[in-house]
């Protein structure tokens, strides 16, 4: 028989020991790379995978990409930036075309991701779409001015959020529309998110930033586009704003916002940004609850989807008579303004191919909106896992000979695979299985070949 099937009691003492010995040095492996969680040869490894399973679930009809529905995109592209001559920076009165679209039609949100940390020092000229010629500061002016009829309007339910950057020193930068802030309706962002190390690829939105500000040096918590997104979508200010002691003061590792949501109260967790000398930690053990999950590109992303996957009644682009796209729907929706074009410095790479800031902060906060964060399981429940497979293995070289094994461990091998992917389907908890199952199996094939070789020398050394 192929199979040589025994039951513990019957197995022979040298079985038996291997057995003993498979199941320890299966179990040593794992507890070190277990150890080693946090180095970058593992986490680039987890990274990987999970990019893996996110581009398998990319097209999906996943929570994520339903929750996509809420989220408008406006953008000056090409063609918009050729219309316009292609100027240093955006006219802010061309930006204030694309905030009256989304005012007008009563969207919830109004993210702008455009950078307003200095005044339009352009001289007096007529653009595409003028009907005088205009100086910086007048178009300056033509936005103020919406931005303060939008914030004294208290019947409109539009709230504005406007970014904040910061220098390397994390002090903050001005923003010319600061006057405007009041956390009701107008509000500061950071528009910053995580870089992976060392391929610099964007896989997780950030919830907030430790900002200094600049004239009172005291510390100040910018929340992040989708976490304020979040705040306000599902709830109000005065909840997160709550949160801001706790950042500030760091006694805590999580910190829990209180959501409705489907006419039921949820509670909403995120992590402390861990820092080292002013720079974030990338890729700590607690950044992994922050991975995006992609579910829709942009157009021209890749090669494959040329028109993106965006749905064409929620992505417009500015036109001098107008936005290209009268179909949007904007009445309570997250509408974002920002650019597209080929020129502008605001492109990252991400899993999904090349793409601009807007549109990844439009898949963050779908991610976050959607309650499907992808992230690791539990090292207890990694462990727990980890070392059925290593005795389910062990056990197999004791039940049966050493061919049929080796056959038996490589079905497994897949099966463990195919069976990550479809829990990781289910419940957007990864369960990754180290080295420690394979290192086992690989100990087990060298102490054969070892055996084979002395049975080859007569038994010699």
């Amino acid at each position: 028989m192929i199979m040589d099937i025994k039951n513990i009691e019957r197995s022979s003492r040298d079985k038996k020991q291997d057995f003993i010995f498979n199941v320890i040095i299966g179990v040593f492996i794992m507890l070190i790379f277990t150890a080693l969680k946090d180095t970058a040869m593992r986490q680039n490894i987890i990274n990987h995978w999970f990019d893996y399973y996110i581009k398998l679930r990319m097209n999906s009809d996943t929570e994520t990409k339903r929750a996509s529905d809420n989220l408008v995109f406006l953008d000056f592209d090409n063609k918009s930036m050729r219309d316009l001559g292609r100027p240093e920076m955006i006219p802010r009165n061309k930006i204030a075309d694309l905030v009256r679209f989304a005012y007008n039609g009563g969207a919830g949100i109004i993210i702008i991701d455009l950078d307003f940390s200095v005044r339009d020092y352009t001289p007096e000229r007529l653009l595409a779409g003028d009907n005088e010629q205009m100086t910086g500061q007048d178009r300056d002016n033509i936005l103020f001015n919406l931005l303060r009829q939008i914030r004294e309007d208290t019947d409109s339910p539009t709230k504005i959020f406007l970014p904040v950057t910061a220098y390397s020193d994390r002090e903050q930068k001005n923003n010319i529309f600061a006057e405007l802030f009041d956390n009701k309706k107008i509000y500061p962002v950071t528009p910053n998110f995580t870089l992976s190390n060392p391929d610099n690829v964007v896989r997780f939105w950030m919830p907030y930033f430790e900002a200094i500000e600049s004239n009172t040096h005291n510390h100040n918590v910018l929340w992040s586009m989708p976490l304020l997104s979040l705040a306000l979508f599902y709830g109000d200010f005065d909840e997160i704003d709550k949160l801001k002691h706790e950042v500030i003061e760091g006694e805590n590792n999580s910190f829990t916002l209180n959501i409705r949501r489907d006419n039921s109260e949820h509670k909403f967790t995120f992590y402390r940004e861990n820092s080292h000398e002013n720079e974030l930690i990338r890729d700590s053990k607690y950044l992994q609850y922050n991975r995006i999950q992609y579910t829709f590109l942009p157009p021209n992303t890749t090669p494959n989807a040329p028109f993106g996957t965006i749905p064409l009644n929620r992505i417009g682009h500015w036109r001098k008579k107008g936005i290209d796209n009268k179909r949007i729907d904007y009445k309570g929706k997250i509408v974002i303004i920002g650019r597209a074009d080929s020129d502008a410095m605001d492109f990252y790479a991400t899993i999904a191919g090349r793409m601009s800031g807007m549109y990844i902060h439009g898949n963050s906060i779908a991610t976050i909106l959607g309650r499907t964060q992808p992230h690791l399981a539990s090292v207890y429940k990694y462990i727990l896992v980890e070392t059925i497979l290593i005795i389910a293995a062990s056990s197999v070289f004791l039940c049966a000979n050493s061919l049929v094994a080796i056959f038996i461990i490589v079905i497994m091998t897949i099966l463990c695979w195919l069976g990550t992917y479809w829990y990781f389907q289910i419940t957007n908890e990864f369960i990754y299985t180290s080295f420690a199952f394979a290192g086992m199996g690989l100990y087990r094939i060298i102490n054969m070949r070892r055996k084979f070789m002395k049975s080859l020398s007569g038994g010699k050394k």
